[in-house]
């Protein structure tokens, strides 16, 4: 009876904790207020974080955020974004920063810190959870 009792209890647990991930904002793209533009669509937002978008209207610069190695976050905004998993994107910017032709984006630690950034940096654009945008930035795009 105990040996049912502990199954069905990390059953729930299990049940719990994936109706916690379901429950997760959505991921959203942001940039400093500033930014000459209000959207963006899906391959403007792949083109940048793949080194291929320097400019956006008006000759804007932008440059794009990354949040930290590991983090959740990242990883669903590469497979979303980019079609590739993290260590795909690594691969990526290896062969790009070998050749000398472009460095990777700045890399930082989680929502609050690229919430930051972007907020301080007039040609900074990053993604977070969308539970972590405020009025500091704005939404650039959101991943359905």
């Amino acid at each position: 009876m105990l040996r049912i009792s502990k199954g069905i209890g990390l059953v729930l647990t299990l049940l719990m904790i994936s109706a916690a991930s379901l429950a997760r904002a959505e991921l959203v793209v942001i940039g400093h207020p500033s930014l000459p533009v209000n959207e963006l669509d899906l391959q403007k937002v792949k083109d940048i974080w793949l080194g291929k978008v320097k400019h956006l209207a008006s000759n804007a610069p932008v440059r794009p955020i990354d949040q930290g190695p590991g983090s959740k976050v990242r990883d669903d905004f590469y497979m979303k974004s980019l079609d590739k998993s993290p260590q795909q994107v690594k691969a990526y910017w290896a062969r790009v920063t070998f050749t000398g032709k472009d460095e990777p984006p700045l890399n930082l630690g989680d929502d609050a810190a690229v919430r930051a950034w972007v907020a301080n940096h007039p040609d900074a654009i990053g993604y977070v959870d969308s539970a972590a945008a405020d009025s500091s930035i704005k939404v650039l795009f959101k991943f359905k």
